[in-house]
């Protein structure tokens, strides 16, 4: 699934807001304070609801530019990827990513219909929270 929305927001502003969210992340599921700069290749484990826990890597943390991480949990490997685009007005383009890989065939085309069903309601949700962060900037 890929979600693209232009936010009236300095790229920078974004990149720190999803840093902040995953530091916090960080300290529930650990108890450990990290740098920012120190999230390239950190992994740590979550509770994942009523599946256990989640292995999360964090997997790209470019300064205002993208941020990425994968969990493995279960039978799958989930990857969400934020890319971050200033435009020459001061606006970002961000543009969402998510794929969940299965480890069977059965679980993967579940997936897909889930997707399908599903999918517009998750893009919507990922819109409101980019707008969400527009709104708290710009107040």
């Amino acid at each position: 699934m890929q979600v693209e929305h232009t936010i009236n927001v300095p790229a920078g502003y974004v990149y720190q807001t999803i840093v902040d969210s995953v530091l916090y992340d960080i300290k529930q599921a650990t108890g450990n304070t990290i740098a920012p700069g120190a999230l390239l290749g950190y992994e740590y484990q979550k509770p994942m609801g009523k599946r256990g826990r989640g292995r999360v890597k964090i997997t790209k943390a470019d300064k205002n530019r993208a941020y990425a991480f994968q969990t493995r949990a279960g039978q799958a490997t989930y990857y969400v990827e934020y890319q971050l685009q200033e435009t020459q007005d001061n606006q970002t383009k961000v543009t969402y990513r998510e794929s969940t890989v299965r480890d069977s065939k059965l679980q993967a085309y579940n997936e897909m219909l889930v997707m399908l069903l599903l999918g517009h309601g998750r893009k919507r949700r990922i819109k409101m929270m980019l707008d969400a962060m527009e709104r708290q900037y710009n107040e």
